[in-house]
């Protein structure tokens, strides 16, 4: 997965769905404008401002239709954020696993070692043994989380969702 990944899903994810996203509002000078300021904004105008009772029901339904893309953007932007942070930490989890069994693995060969030697004993063997395959396992479910937590970004960028084209295979010759 590329550095900029989260910036390329959150644009996929804008970009895929036919959202208007700006509220388009009519803004037209009130009164005289206030020079004092650094910057003279516009004020918006008072049919801009009325209030949603006043409204027709199609203006109504529009501004609803319009509020329930918005959230449901959103929602999408928020998914695909969240599920980029939950790869990025599985991947610096399977870094901190692959430290962690490299570190038991050569506990074990040193308590083997010294054992053979007669200097450590035989619970310190199977205490260090047993830290190298819960070590082992911590890797295995480290990895299983990458694999779990890229799927669920792919789809959560749409990758899944998109059909791939048919495999083609060409006649031996």
């Amino acid at each position: 997965m590329g550095k900029h990944l989260w910036r390329a899903a959150c644009i996929a994810a804008i970009v895929s769905m036919s959202v208007p996203l700006v509220a388009h509002r009519r803004w037209a000078p009130v009164g005289r404008p206030d020079y004092s300021s650094r910057s003279a904004r516009p004020r918006p105008c008072m049919a801009s401002m009325t209030s949603s009772l006043e409204r027709s029901p199609n203006q109504r339904a529009l501004r609803d239709q319009f509020e329930q893309q918005r959230s449901w953007l959103d929602s999408a932007a928020r998914e695909v954020w969240k599920t980029y942070t939950d790869y990025r930490t599985a991947l610096k989890k399977q870094d901190a696993a692959e430290k962690l069994l490299t570190a038991s693995k050569s506990a074990f060969d040193a308590v083997l070692e010294s054992y053979k030697q007669g200097l450590s004993t035989y619970p310190e063997v199977v205490s260090a043994e047993r830290n190298l395959s819960a070590a082992l396992a911590t890797s295995h479910d480290t990895q299983a989380a990458i694999y779990t937590t890229q799927a669920a970004l792919a789809l959560s960028v749409g990758d899944l969702a998109r059909p791939t084209p048919p495999v083609v295979r060409q006649p031996r010759r």
